[in-house]
This record gives structure tokens, sequence and C-alpha cells, in this order.
């Protein structure tokens, strides 16, 4: 009986965003972007978070990057929605001297910030003995119930700043991955499994007065 009610009481959720593993080994379907974004497997000694692809912002770390994707969320259609997605930043600052402003992986969707980080490879350490800096993989999740805010037109937006004058670090070079991007949304539950849901519920009630009776 109890598994008859998980199985009615749990909707199976529906992927909002199209090819979010980038495991098309393109950003298509689903995905735009600038001129700074690659799809591919291990760049600068970083692997892909799951799959054997990823999207690489601004691979060569000199410019800034945008990566989008339109969705909407029917709130008649859905009760809730999870945004996830994993990224990595990888900097290095060859100024030597000082640090000329802050290099970030900003992700919004329209006007609503969901994540900002920055990453900075300290100045003076240079490629040798240090290395860059990398901030190695990180998941962000955030859950929406009910799904008022995510109805749309909207865009998923990943940005990277890398350079002035939106206030990147002219002398550091970042590199931006993300990976398994996902909006799950939960649809609403049809009458029937409503139904079938109330019935499991009933059943289980019974059966825990049954047993109670019997234990005494």
């Amino acid at each position: 009986m109890s598994l008859f009610v998980l199985f009615a009481g749990n909707a199976f959720a529906v992927e909002m965003i199209l090819n979010g593993g980038f495991e098309t080994g393109s950003l298509d379907p689903g995905w735009s972007s600038d001129a700074f974004v690659k799809v591919t497997g291990k760049w600068w000694g970083v692997s892909p978070k799951a799959g054997s692809y990823q999207a690489v912002m601004s691979p060569v770390g000199i410019s800034d990057s945008n990566l989008l994707q339109g969705f909407s969320v029917d709130p008649t259609l859905y009760t809730g929605a999870t945004i996830s997605f994993d990224y990595n930043l990888k900097a290095y600052d060859w100024s030597y001297w000082k640090d000329y402003g802050t290099d970030y992986l900003l992700v919004t969707y329209d006007s609503t910030e969901l994540l900002k980080i920055d990453l900075n490879d300290p100045y003076g350490t240079g490629w040798w003995p240090d290395g860059p800096t990398e901030l190695g993989w990180q998941t962000y999740t955030s859950s929406f119930i009910p799904v008022s805010a995510l109805v749309g037109p909207l865009t998923l937006k990943f940005h990277l700043e890398n350079f002035p004058p939106g206030g990147g670090d002219w002398g550091q070079s970042l590199v931006g991955y993300i990976d398994r991007v996902s909006i799950d949304a939960t649809p609403v539950p049809e009458p029937a499994s409503l139904l079938l849901l109330g019935s499991g519920l009933l059943g289980l009630a019974a059966f825990g007065r049954a047993k109670r009776k019997r234990s005494l």
C-alpha cells in the first residue's frame, strides 16, 4: 500500500531546459551565445562535471562571455520548479603587479540574480611556481514553490565578466565552465492521481487502525 501511495503522490518532473548537459556536442538545441563560448570536453585541465561535454565560457580567458536560453513555467500546469547547474572557474593573473578589477560569473533569469561569484588569482604569483587558481566544480540549486516567479517568457543567462568596462580585471584571465543545467518542473497532479492518492491514504489509515487493534 505504501509503495502505491508513493507512486501516486509523486508526479514526474518535466525538464524545461534543452540540452542542459551539452551532450549534443554543441549549443544546439536550445542555447544561444556570443562568440566566446565553446562546447568541448576537457579544457585547460578541467573535465566536464558529467558526460562528455561542457560549455566553456571565454575559453582563452580574455573576453566577456554570455550563454543564454529562454524558458517559461506555466503555473496552471506546474506546482513548483527547481533550477540547478554545475559551475567551475579557473583564473590566471599575468599582470604580476596588482588587481585592476574583479572577474566574476553572474547567473540571472531576466533581472533576478541567482548567483554571483568571483575568483581571484593573487597578483604577483604568475604561472610559476603557483600556477592558476581553480574554484573546483560547485552545484547551485534553488527551488520555487509556487512557480509564479518563473512565469515567462524569461531568459536564463550566464555572464562571465573578464574585462573592463564592466568591472573585470584586465590583468587576469578567467575561464568559466558550465554543465548539467536544469529547470525541473513538477506537474499539477491530475484529478485521477489525486483520487488515487486519497484512496491510498485512506487505505493506510485503515491499515494502521487494524494493526493497532491487533496489538491490543
